[in-house]
């Protein structure tokens, strides 16, 4: 069994977690942000804005759900392998300044229109 020198496992941290769970997280986030989008396009009370995705939303919404995870989970395992390098660090902060406020602005607005 591989032994990780402190150093290692000290390099390997984010934020003070595991790359590994970071990862997750933000591919668990682009899941909620994917399936919240879908919703709220089929009711028609908001638009895709990122003409990218609203492109692939066209081609349908397993088009759109895998590409956007699949791309998602591409810069995840870079991040997540190169953990120690900077530059992951700096994604991984922009992936989450992204994710987290737009997450929660689908569940403010989708509990809002509940409630009305």
């Amino acid at each position: 069994m591989p032994v990780c020198s402190t150093r290692t496992l000290r390099r390997s941290l984010i934020f003070g977690l595991p790359a590994s769970t970071l990862a997750m997280v933000l591919i668990f986030l682009a899941g909620l942000d994917s399936f919240a989008t879908i919703l709220v396009l089929r009711r028609q009370v908001g638009v895709e804005l990122n003409p990218i995705m609203r492109w692939l939303l066209d081609q349908g919404d397993v088009t759109f759900l895998l590409v956007k995870l699949l791309l998602t989970a591409l810069c995840a395992r870079w991040i997540m392998y190169r953990a120690w390098h900077p530059y992951a660090r700096i994604a991984a902060l922009v992936g989450l300044s992204i994710y987290l406020p737009v997450v929660v602005l689908h569940i403010v607005n989708n509990h809002a229109q509940l409630l009305n």
